[in-house]
């Protein structure tokens, strides 16, 4: 709780240094405005290697999780909302080891602008706060718990009205165990072998 303190003297001072990021994710919000849907790919390249792992359509996200008492400073969109979905995503799907999930969260924070202040703060709170996420996220997983709407759901979705009932919890409780969204390493997956991507990238951009 020190590190997250400290985050909100420090973030206030530095935050409107931020540039704007590369490229936005394209999102839609659930009614509650805590989740949102990915509804296209979101590719990124990872630092200086050739390695691309891509965040799929139909991933659910919190964007940057930032404690509720921090929005006012740290909101959770900003220059570092992009490399944040990749990051939540990398957490969920855990092929990635933790300390490699937060290191290409670093590398993205440094291509997409996010000044240096704010990035050691932020990285310093997922440092901290991050093993309770991980281990999460594993629990639910293993309770059957997903973060992927399905394709036709989400169509449907994305078809209609805008609505403040439309919550991902009303969603998710309509998700069957035989349809699930994306698994891992199924053909619709767009990261095969992404624990041996997010090694290689990582390696080639600290020889380069």
């Amino acid at each position: 709780m020190k590190t997250i303190a400290f985050c909100l003297a420090a973030v206030m001072c530095f935050a409107a240094n931020a540039q704007q990021a590369l490229r936005a994710p394209q999102l839609t919000p659930f009614g509650d405005a805590q989740w949102w849907v990915l509804t296209e790919p979101l590719p990124f390249r990872i630092g200086r290697s050739r390695e691309v792992i891509t965040v799929p359509r139909g991933f659910v996200t919190d964007l940057a999780s930032t404690p509720r008492f921090l929005w006012s400073a740290l909101p959770r969109t900003g220059a570092y909302m992009s490399p944040a979905v990749l990051h939540d995503y990398l957490y969920w799907d855990q092929r990635c080891a933790r300390k490699q999930a937060d290191e290409i969260f670093r590398i993205e924070m440094a291509d997409f602008g996010v000044d240096a202040t704010v990035a050691r703060l932020i990285f310093a709170a997922v440092d901290e706060l991050g093993t309770a996420a991980w281990s999460d996220n594993a629990a639910a997983q293993n309770r059957g718990v997903t973060r992927f709407m399905p394709e036709a759901m989400l169509a449907e979705f994305l078809s209609q009205p805008f609505d403040a009932a439309s919550t991902w919890a009303k969603f998710h409780g309509q998700i069957s165990a035989a349809g699930k969204g994306l698994p891992a390493g199924s053909d619709a997956d767009p990261n095969r072998a992404l624990g041996d991507i997010c090694t290689r990238a990582i390696q080639a951009h600290r020889l380069q």
